[in-house]
């Protein structure tokens, strides 16, 4: 069972392992950018000035660490566990809002 929205959304699963130790400011910025924007890694590269096979690197390590804690569960929130079972709220169950 999982809270409502936003609960699990990427930024906040990219800040909670940046809090936690499991990627860096940087990497999060890289993983976010190339992964959830509109950003290639070439122009992530060309923008910071960084070798291109750099940076795919760096990605690709930090990306491993991501899903490493994020299947081992590390990256669970326990607040947010606590209110879905509490209040008994199932992803299938939320109604999306229209803007």
């Amino acid at each position: 069972m999982l809270p409502p929205a936003p609960y699990g959304h990427p930024d906040l699963v990219l800040a909670r392992a940046v809090r936690l130790g499991v990627i860096t400011v940087a990497e999060a910025d890289l993983i976010g950018g190339t992964f959830l924007e509109d950003t290639s890694l070439a122009a992530y590269a060309e923008r910071t000035g960084l070798p291109r096979w750099g940076v795919y690197k760096r990605r690709s390590a930090a990306v491993q660490r991501l899903v490493t804690a994020i299947r081992s569960g590390a990256l669970s929130d326990p607040t947010a566990d606590v209110i879905a079972e509490a209040t008994g709220t199932t992803a299938s169950e939320v109604t999306p809002r229209r803007p």
